[in-house]
């Protein structure tokens, strides 16, 4: 039982704690972090009941776990509560964690969420998964279900309550964008499930497919060495001072002589005789 209450009081008072992790401010704004009034450096917990500020031109981030977290805004203020936290000015964005305004809760661990005092009015903008906005003193606002991308806004007693809302693309890049996002160096808890945050991926270019390849040109062939290629050496022009050879037709050979073709001899006139 001793271990039991040893545990039990230590989860207790881990669920009511929160680590200062970053502060981000202005170079000539030293020590405009404040817990209870005293300035405050990274590593400071915040624990129940204490309040938190922050001066114009410096923010800074919190975290419980690896998936519970928040980050408070430029000129804005809260106080970890029993079991939320409480904003008492300016804007905060929590993610995994339930908090209030005024009379409004938001039960915030399904969700990561903006929660911002305007004038007497409180607006809660989901980034994120889901939260339920509640009034408990409002019978009408008992339980509101916000989606991601949804918004709302709420009077801080808890009597005007609005319609809820979609929000445009440039809104919620704007807040991407904005005082609770920018110049922070640590991630915010589950900071990847924000569409407008996530890294985007290169996909690798794919290789072209073999019927898109162009016809490839292949080289001449080279001749083996063993195989010359075969010279025609132009026919020899003859020279200007050698003539060329008359050659007579051979006489035909007696053997091959057929005696009638041959001519016949002149015919020579008769003597008569006592002819003068």
């Amino acid at each position: 039982m001793t271990i039991l209450k040893m545990y039990w009081s230590s989860t207790s008072q881990a669920e009511h704690q929160l680590q200062v992790i970053e502060i981000v401010q202005q170079p000539n704004l030293p020590g405009a972090v404040f817990v209870n009034q005293q300035p405050i450096q990274v590593g400071t917990s915040l624990t129940r009941g204490q309040q938190l500020t922050t001066q114009a031109g410096a923010k800074v981030a919190l975290q419980q776990t690896d998936a519970e977290g928040a980050r408070l805004g430029s000129g804005s203020s809260l106080t970890l509560e029993k079991d939320c936290l409480q904003l008492g000015n300016g804007s905060v964005v929590i993610t995994g964690l339930s908090g209030c305004l005024g009379a409004i809760i938001v039960n915030g661990t399904k969700g990561i969420y903006t929660l911002e005092r305007v004038n007497y009015s409180a607006e809660i903008k989901v980034l994120a998964g889901q939260v339920e906005v509640s009034v408990p003193r409002n019978p009408i606002a008992q339980s509101i279900p916000l989606q991601q991308d949804q918004k709302i806004t709420i009077g801080l007693t808890g009597d005007e309550v609005g319609p809820v809302r979609l929000m445009l693309p440039s809104e919620t890049q704007r807040i991407a964008n904005g005082n609770l996002f920018q110049g922070f160096q640590i991630p915010l808890p589950k900071q990847a499930e924000i569409a407008e945050l996530r890294t985007p991926t290169i996909a690798p270019t794919p290789a072209p497919s073999i019927s898109s390849k162009p016809p490839a040109i292949l080289p001449a062939p080279t001749p083996s060495a063993s195989v010359q290629p075969t010279t025609i050496a132009p026919s020899p022009t003859p020279s200007a001072s050698v003539k060329p050879t008359a050659i007579a037709p051979a006489a035909p050979s007696p053997a091959t002589v057929d005696p009638s073709q041959q001519p016949a001899p002149p015919l020579r006139p008769k003597h008569t005789p006592g002819c003068s």
